[in-house]
């Protein structure tokens, strides 16, 4: 749009020079009827003067209007562009970046609106400007007007690895994927190279990344962009900090209290657990009643399905395998924190939740799924404090202490995925989908698919981009 403006510029200038050239040619032809000795002459040259002196006024008074049109499209076209990558109060922005850049406008009055509509904002301004040789033409003021109008598309970034140095952040073998034409992927690492990209299976909106790119997938998509700004994590700093001391830890559940370990349905009370009956698989079902629970051993699971009721759960070097026999796991809504090297680990079970938390406290902490045939689907919750949390972990945690962490099977998450400590690697067998997810790693490789088609929703859109129309 500026240069189409430039170049209109530049032929108003030319033809300015031109008509100047030709008044000064005239001038000159005019002078020597000044100089004659004949009445009729003197005559001529003094209505002609009139003529030409208004002409120039004229001029005059046209080069003004055209500068403060000039200042005015520039001032709205910045200020419909600033605005647009506002998430809310965009008119108001519009208006505060208008007037603080319109610097030729200065005391001259000036109207101005700004709208939006679905997917555009634009503005429009007007101004009189009071003419200074014009008004003996009967001409007092000048109308001038400008308008502006962008695209603005949304720009949600559904992936973040924040790891600033190392070779090899975001790794993409021939088998990888990612499918998110509508999310944007942040890459922080400014190592040469900082990503290994070989599968041409990126499908990105937009792919960000601090340093270059490595790979052999070349030549890459118009969306990659090497040396850009990478957007910071969205969590960092705002997550609820979770105290060791969440849940009461009480006296050891005595053994009278335990299951018979015979029995083919269990149902365990809320409380603290330092031991377990047997639950080999005779067992049908395991049921944790509502309530708190402490878990200080791990325990194996060989039932067909394992239901947690609705509450908080806190693992203190506990690991809970469920074993192949194992079919269902249903986890109830609430909090569930790992700590002490605590470990879920899943095989080839279909694992279901609604308004789910999982809190890894410390490094050595785990949620795995770890055979192919798993089916994950975990849904964070919509309210309280965990609000669109669905994993995440303590903050200042050592950066890759527990090794790659490794997933297989297919994931469903909806909610804030927020390790920035762990490097995740996908299995080929491996598939993480969702519909509002952001996820936040150190470090992300691929031999799997990432599906994801919009951020989640405690993140915000992540920012807007806007394009001029004209």
């Amino acid at each position: 749009m500026i240069v189409n403006e430039k170049k209109k510029e530049g032929v108003r200038s030319a033809a300015w020079s031109v008509a100047w050239s030709a008044a000064g040619a005239v001038l000159a032809r005019l002078s020597k009827f000044g100089r004659a000795t004949e009445g009729s002459v003197a005559i001529l040259f003094a209505l002609c003067s009139v003529v030409l002196i208004t002409c120039a006024g004229v001029g005059i008074d046209y080069a003004s209007a055209l500068r403060l049109r000039r200042e005015m499209q520039q001032a709205l076209d910045a200020a419909v562009l600033a605005a647009a990558t506002q998430e809310s109060d965009r008119s108001r922005a519009a208006t505060e970046f208008f007037s603080a850049n319109l610097v030729g406008g200065r005391g001259i009055e000036i109207s101005f609106e700004f709208s939006e509509g679905t997917g555009e904002f634009s503005g429009v301004a007007r101004a009189l400007l009071p003419s200074k040789f014009m008004t003996v033409v009967g001409i007092d003021m000048i109308p001038v007007s400008v308008e502006s109008g962008v695209a603005v598309k949304t720009a949600q970034a559904c992936i973040f690895l924040v790891d600033r140095h190392g070779h090899d952040a975001f790794k993409a073998n021939g088998g990888g994927r990612i499918d998110m034409p509508d999310c944007e992927m942040h890459v922080h690492s400014k190592a040469l190279p900082a990503t290994w990209i070989d599968s041409k299976n990126i499908d990105v909106q937009r792919l960000c990344l601090a340093g270059r790119f490595g790979g052999n997938a070349r030549p890459w998509p118009p969306g990659f962009e090497e040396n850009c700004s990478p957007s910071e994590d969205p969590y960092k700093g705002k997550l609820p900090v979770i105290s060791a001391t969440i849940v009461r830890e009480t006296a050891c559940m005595p053994d009278a209290a335990l299951p018979d370990e015979k029995l083919s349905r269990m149902v365990f009370k809320p409380g603290t657990y330092c031991r377990w009956p047997n639950i080999n698989s005779h067992v049908q079902s395991v049921k944790f009643e509502p309530g708190d629970y402490v878990f200080k051993s791990g325990v194996s699971f060989n039932a067909q399905r394992v239901d947690f009721g609705a509450g908080t759960y806190l693992f203190k070097g506990a690991n809970f395998t469920f074993n192949g026999a194992v079919r269902d796991v249903q986890m109830g809504a609430g909090l569930y924190v790992l700590s002490e090297g605590s470990r879920l680990v899943f095989n080839d079970q279909k694992v279901s939740g609604v308004g789910v938390t999982i809190h890894l406290a410390d490094a050595n902490s785990a949620f795995l799924t770890v055979q192919g045939n798993s089916q994950l689907e975990l849904t964070a919750p919509t309210a309280g404090p965990y609000k669109g949390l669905a994993l995440y972990e303590a903050p200042n945690l050592p950066v890759d202490a527990w090794g790659r962490y490794t997933l297989d099977g297919a994931m469903t998450i909806r909610g804030g995925v927020h390790l920035p400590s762990r490097n995740l690697h996908l299995n080929g067998n491996g598939r993480i989908a969702s519909d509002g997810m952001t996820l936040v790693l150190n470090k992300l490789s691929l031999d799997g698919t990432v599906a994801i088609s919009r951020g989640a929703a405690t993140t915000g859109s992540g920012g807007s981009r806007a394009y001029l129309l004209r």
